[in-house]
Order: structure tokens, then C-alpha cells, then sequence
């Protein structure tokens, strides 16, 4: 799992700033301009978190299943 790190800082740098959002919605977009990645690395690496039992993941909730699936995320530690 390790061998997928490039860019350590980087790796710092999103777990910093899910620490900054902690219990409200996350955007993988908004994440990757704020630590000047691409969605997909950033996409990458908060699985490696939640593979290493860093974060966990909750998808959002509401009644209506069609909304439910357009939400973000929400991200904690």
C-alpha cells in the first residue's frame, strides 16, 4: 500500500484539510484545488486512509434516494 505514496507532503496536506472539515460535507473537487491536486490522487489517498483505518466514510442521508446519491460525503476520523 505504501508504494502508491508519491508525494508524501501531499498526503499531509489532505489529511490536514479533512481535519479542517471534520463532520460537514466533503468535496473531493474543493479538496484537490485547496491542496492543488487532481480529484483523482486526492480520491486515491483518502481511500488509502480509510484502508488503513485512518478515516471512515459516511454517505449522506435523506429520503429521497435520488438525492441521497447526489450528496457529498461526510469524512471522520
Amino acid at each position: 500500500m505504501l508504494d502508491y505514496i508519491k508525494r508524501p507532503k501531499l498526503l499531509e496536506n489532505i489529511l490536514e484539510a479533512l481535519a479542517l472539515q471534520i463532520g460537514s460535507e466533503v468535496s473531493y473537487n474543493e479538496l484537490a484545488q485547496l491542496v492543488g491536486a487532481d480529484k483523482g490522487t486526492v480520491e486515491k489517498y483518502i481511500q488509502l486512509f480509510e484502508q488503513t483505518f485512518v478515516i471512515f466514510t459516511l454517505s449522506s442521508y435523506s429520503r429521497n434516494v435520488g438525492n441521497e446519491l447526489k450528496k457529498s460525503k461526510k469524512i471522520y476520523f
